[in-house]
């Protein structure tokens, strides 16, 4: 069965090379390449790994593992444009977004500054 990189964390991919993530939560992973016990580096958040194993030191992020494993898929010239095309709306989509989050945020910062005044401008009052 096929499936996209994008659809697959690495987390998973790892799991499919016979890799064992520690038993109690952080630290480092067992290889499931070279067998080696506690010698794979993996960080979910930025989905890159690396054994540190002499003689494996397999690495690269969860995009290679999948091509590996046979995961990938190849798309057809049209559908990899209109999925760039459709990637590149979303991102110009969400840095617009970004701008008018980051205009609100300022205008509120500037209020709270302004109710900061008042309320010196108060305690001075009662003095």
């Amino acid at each position: 069965m096929s499936a996209t990189t994008w659809s697959l964390d690495l987390a998973n991919l790892l799991h499919r090379t016979g890799a064992c993530p520690p038993r109690y939560g952080r630290g480092k992973w067992n290889c499931g390449r070279c067998g080696g016990r506690g010698c794979l580096s993996v960080d979910l958040n930025r989905g890159l790994f690396h054994c540190f194993h002499d003689g494996c030191k397999v690495s690269g992020n969860a995009g290679r593992l999948a091509r590996e494993l046979g995961l990938t898929i190849r798309l057809a010239a049209p559908e990899y444009r209109e999925l760039r095309q459709n990637r590149e709306k979303a991102d110009r989509a969400a840095r617009v977004q970004y701008k008018r989050v980051q205009s609100r945020r300022f205008e509120l910062l500037e209020e709270l500054r302004a109710l900061i005044r008042l309320e010196l401008r108060a305690h001075e009052a009662r003095k």
